[in-house]
């Protein structure tokens, strides 16, 4: 369990880590964002893919001759591709990890809305991507200024890529930002401004799940407990959510069978390793579990939580 384990730094980086996931290009390797950048590391070195970590604009181009404008998340559609979500351009673009070539992908950079189709679809501010497992070749995004969750279908042959509504609310997904799904049903879980809430998959009925309509910090029963900018959602086994609560600097936990939360850090605003209950957070971001570790990226580090 997470409470019970030990925080280190795995390494520093120039900005926020506000994605990660295992390389699958380079095998051993984690995938991450740094801000405005692309980036590979082995846990000792890092190397830039696309753009420069904080350098940034809109430009298509080569590897490091890419800019972006903040990137958001990202998803691996294949060892080869990347789709990442450019937050403040509205679009998702396509990094080839062969070639290095950026392009664009789905949505038209420099341009928001909320269309479907294919060359007039819009977004504003894409978030978080994740790959739809209830039908495959669809990517989920959390649209954030449009409060709604989007389709992307990758199957098709050239882009931009298709873009079709999944769900929109504005008055349950306010500003959805982080992502995840049920590996069996399907169900989502979605960190808005300061809620979380549920949208089942097979009816799209939509029901808060934890937290209150307020910004600060309480762990409690789930109706009551508040968070803070609460950024991605995952699994951390069958029964319990960990989201990165980015303003409170804390990862939370949720219980699903006691319905309550509890925490880990301490929520001071500083980059200190230790125990569980000691180590502090600086704006958590992102997070992942490969081979039982728990991976956390935030402002200037990729921390990891081991027994």
């Amino acid at each position: 369990s997470p409470e019970n384990d030990r925080m280190t730094t795995l390494i520093e980086t120039d900005s926020y880590v506000s994605h990660i996931e295992p390389d699958l290009f380079i095998k051993g390797n984690i995938l991450y964002i740094d801000y405005c950048a692309l980036k590979t590391t082995d846990g000792v070195t890092s190397t830039t893919i696309a753009g420069h970590s904080t350098t940034c604009y809109h430009h298509f181009a080569v590897g490091l001759l890419a800019r972006f404008t903040e990137l958001f998340g990202f998803r691996q559609i294949s060892p080869s591709e990347v789709v990442v979500a450019s937050w403040r351009q509205h679009c998702l673009k396509l990094i080839d990890r062969i070639t290095l070539q950026v392009s664009r992908y789905a949505g038209y950079c420099g341009s928001s809305g909320y269309v479907t189709g294919t060359s007039a679809a819009r977004f504003d501010f894409p978030c978080s991507i994740i790959s739809d497992i209830k039908r495959p070749g669809m990517l989920l995004v959390t649209d954030f200024a449009n409060d709604a969750v989007r389709h992307v279908n990758t199957l098709s042959s050239s882009a931009p890529h298709s873009v079709s509504n999944f769900y929109q609310s504005t008055s349950h997904l306010l500003y959805p930002r982080g992502i995840t799904q049920h590996h069996v049903s399907g169900d989502l879980y979605i960190t808005t401004a300061y809620e979380v809430w549920k949208v089942t998959y097979s009816s799209k009925s939509t029901s808060k799940f934890a937290g209150a309509p307020s910004v600060s910090f309480r762990d409690c029963d789930f109706s009551n407990s508040l968070f803070y900018r609460p950024r991605e959602i995952i699994f951390i086994g069958e029964n319990k959510l960990m989201l990165a609560d980015q303003s409170n600097h804390r990862l939370r936990i949720l219980n699903l069978k006691t319905s309550h939360t509890s925490s880990v850090c301490t929520g001071s605003r500083s980059h200190i390793d230790g125990d569980t209950d000691t180590c502090t957070l600086n704006n958590p971001q992102s997070l992942m579990v490969l081979n039982d570790t728990l991976y956390v990226g935030e402002y200037q580090r990729i921390r990891k939580v081991q027994g």
